[in-house]
């Protein structure tokens, strides 16, 4: 009896700790790791699953150790492109922003899911850097 009692109350915790961590997070902050690249990404290969009503790309000291070649620009004052475009080529986002301003958060609240987006980064002298990512 007792060891019914013990397995039952293991089971109980079991389940009840599997529930709490279980919740997702409310908004996902994630930094996208774009690379310089010839070619447009593949959509097979996200870098991220990102929660549609918040995406937030940063710049500045979290991506200068991760992505060398953004962290050129991320201190000066110019402006770069943001564009995200469905798998269908379609731009579903675009805004000209200033690097200075660290943080860029987008949504994309409304859309479908599809199967891969891309991200653009194109910097002053069409310097072009690639992300791509999946929404959940």
């Amino acid at each position: 009896m007792k060891s019914l009692k013990l397995f039952v109350l293991l089971a109980l915790f079991s389940f009840v700790c599997n529930e709490v961590m279980a919740i997702p997070p409310t908004t996902r902050q994630i930094v996208i790791k774009a690379q310089q690249d010839k070619t447009r990404p593949k959509f097979e290969t996200p870098v991220a699953n990102l929660d549609y009503d918040k995406i937030t790309i940063e710049f500045g000291s979290s991506v200068k150790t991760d992505t060398p070649a953004l962290s050129r620009f991320a201190m000066s004052n110019d402006d770069v492109i943001v564009t995200i475009k469905n798998a269908e080529g379609e731009v579903v986002y675009e805004e000209v922003v200033a690097l200075s301003e660290g943080t860029v958060v987008i949504s994309l609240a409304g859309y479908e899911e599809s199967e891969g987006y891309v991200l653009d980064l194109v910097y002053p002298g069409n310097e072009e850097y690639y992300g791509n990512f999946e929404i959940e």
